[in-house]
C-alpha cells in the first residue's frame, strides 16, 4: 500500500482492488460516485506506469463508467490526474449530473454542471450515507 493509498481510506473506502489499481470512494463527495483510482506501484509520475499497469486501467475504468452509469444518470465522467499533494499516480473522478439525485435521503448536486468539477465544492453528506452509497456500488461491481 502506498501513502496515497492510506490518505484516501483504503481500508474504509475501498470498492475493487486489481492487480494495479484500487478504485475508492471518495470521501469528500464532489458529485454522488466520486472516486479515486489509485496506482498501487510507489510510481510518482503517469511516464513511469507500466504498459501492463496502463491495460489494465481500461478494464478500471470500464468497470466503474459502467457500474455508476447503470445506477445513476451520469452525463458525463470527468478525470484528474493531480499529483500534488497525494504524490502517488491517482485519477480522481467525478460522475456529472444534470440535475439534483436524492440518494439515502440526500440531495446530490452538482451545481457547477456543466463548468469543470472543483474538487473542494463537495456534497457534505453524512458518514452513514456515504458507506450507504459505498455498498450499493461494491455490491454492483462486477466479481473478478
Amino acid at each position: 500500500m502506498n501513502v496515497t493509498m492510506e490518505r484516501f481510506g483504503y481500508k474504509k473506502n475501498l470498492i475493487c482492488e486489481y492487480n494495479n489499481w484500487c478504485v475508492l470512494l471518495r470521501d469528500q463527495q464532489v458529485t454522488l460516485g466520486s472516486v479515486v483510482i489509485i496506482e498501487k506501484s510507489n510510481s510518482i509520475a503517469l511516464a513511469d506506469v507500466t504498459p501492463e499497469s496502463f491495460a489494465e486501467l481500461a478494464t478500471v475504468i470500464s468497470d466503474y463508467e459502467n457500474v455508476v452509469s447503470e445506477l445513476y444518470p451520469v452525463r458525463r465522467f470527468n478525470y484528474m490526474a493531480l499529483m500534488m499533494v497525494d504524490p502517488n499516480v491517482h485519477f480522481h473522478v467525478v460522475p456529472r449530473y444534470e440535475s439534483d439525485i436524492n440518494e439515502f435521503n440526500y440531495d446530490f448536486s452538482d451545481s457547477l454542471y456543466p463548468s469543470p468539477p472543483n474538487l473542494s465544492k463537495v456534497n457534505n453528506c453524512s458518514a452513514d450515507v456515504k458507506a450507504l452509497v459505498l455498498d450499493k456500488i461494491v455490491s454492483q461491481w462486477p466479481k473478478r
